[in-house]
C-alpha cells in the first residue's frame, strides 16, 4: 500500500474543471500572442504534443505490468463512475477532454511560462516576469476554485497512472532533464 501511494499518480476532479481550464487557457494564449512570445508558444506546443503522446497514447495502451490484474493499463480513467474501456468507442470525446486538459493544456501553460521565464531572466525584464507569473499562477489557482464553485458539470473524473514499471525511465528522465538544464 505504501509503495503504491508512491508509484500511483492519482487525480480526481469535476469535468467542469476542463471547461474552465479551456477558457483560462484561451485567455493565457491570447496574452502570449499579444506579447508575441512565438518561441515560447512553439515550445509549449512541441512539449504538449510529446506529453500527449506519452500520456494519452503510449501509457493509455501499455499494460500496467505483473503487479496488476490483466487488462490494467498504465493510464486509466473513470469518468462518471465508468472506467474508460479499450477501445473507447462512445467514450472517445469524454476521454479526449480529460486528455486535452492533462497534457496539451498543461504543457501550453507550464512550458510556455517556463520559456518566457528563461527569456526574461536573461533580459532581466521584471515587468514581463511578474505579468506572466501572476497570470499563470492565478489561472492555475482559479481553475479548481471555479470548478468547485460553479455547478456546470460535476461529473467526477478519476485518473491514475500506475508508474511502478516506469521507475527506471523516470530516474533517467530526471538525470537527463537536469543535465540539459545545467
Amino acid at each position: 500500500m505504501i509503495l503504491q501511494s508512491l508509484t500511483d499518480a492519482v487525480r480526481t476532479f469535476e469535468y467542469d474543471y476542463i471547461y474552465i481550464d479551456v477558457i483560462l487557457l484561451t485567455i493565457w494564449l491570447l496574452v502570449v500572442v499579444k506579447y508575441k512570445k512565438w518561441s515560447a508558444l512553439k515550445a509549449g506546443l512541441l512539449f504538449g504534443i510529446a506529453v500527449y503522446f506519452i500520456d494519452a497514447v503510449f501509457w493509455w495502451n501499455i499494460n500496467a505490468g505483473p503487479n496488476y490484474s490483466p487488462g490494467t493499463f498504465i493510464r486509466e480513467y473513470w469518468i462518471g463512475g465508468t472506467q474508460m474501456p479499450h477501445p473507447l468507442g462512445q467514450f472517445f470525446f469524454l476521454k479526449s477532454g480529460a486528455d486535452f486538459m492533462m497534457t496539451l493544456s498543461y504543457s501550453l501553460f507550464a512550458f510556455t511560462w517556463l520559456w518566457i521565464m528563461f527569456e526574461n531572466i536573461e533580459k532581466r525584464d521584471k515587468k514581463e516576469i511578474l505579468l506572466f507569473t501572476v497570470l499563470f499562477f492565478s489561472f492555475w489557482m482559479l481553475t479548481p476554485l471555479l470548478s468547485l464553485g460553479l455547478p456546470i458539470d460535476n461529473t467526477i473524473v478519476h485518473t491514475v497512472r500506475h508508474m511502478d514499471t516506469q521507475i527506471f525511465a523516470w530516474i533517467v528522465n530526471v538525470i537527463v532533464g537536469y543535465s540539459v538544464v545545467v
